[in-house]
């Protein structure tokens, strides 16, 4: 395993952890070269989960430009470990930033009986059909 990690380093990176034979401890290693110990992971965690708690639809965004910003912002997370991340939490992340745009369709996501069991792109998907549904109605 230690041989499979650092056949695959930069020269830069191999230099960190050169010397070191545990697949482990070079593990270890790198994971705090790239992102800090656990009090700095928690402290990102935490930076990252105030900017999607504070996440909006901008105005002339599509719901696809949202849907994937928030997604980077959700995989930061998780990438950094964070158990948070479930997909009823991120729907409802979702709903919020789009409701003030169509608070209607976010409240008839809602009540749907299967809410709690829909994807982020389930709800992409029911937001993104709804608009051309309404633009087709307007030509």
């Amino acid at each position: 395993a230690s041989n499979a990690i650092l056949s695959a380093l930069s020269p830069e990176e191999f230099n960190k952890v050169d010397g070191l034979e545990e697949a482990k401890e070079i593990w270890d290693i790198l994971q705090l070269a790239h992102e800090g110990s656990p009090a700095v992971r928690e402290a990102k965690i935490e930076l990252l989960e105030g900017r999607l708690g504070r996440f909006v639809m901008d105005d002339k965004e599509t719901p696809q430009e949202m849907y994937d910003r928030m997604m980077i912002l959700v995989n930061k997370i998780k990438g950094l470990g964070s158990e948070d991340m479930t997909n009823h939490f991120v729907v409802k992340r979702l709903l919020r930033a789009f409701s003030p745009r169509n608070p209607t369709l976010v409240s008839m996501i809602r009540e749907r009986k299967d809410f709690k069991r829909l994807t982020p792109s389930d709800i992409l998907g029911r937001i993104v059909s709804h608009e051309m549904q309404e633009e087709e109605a307007c030509e």
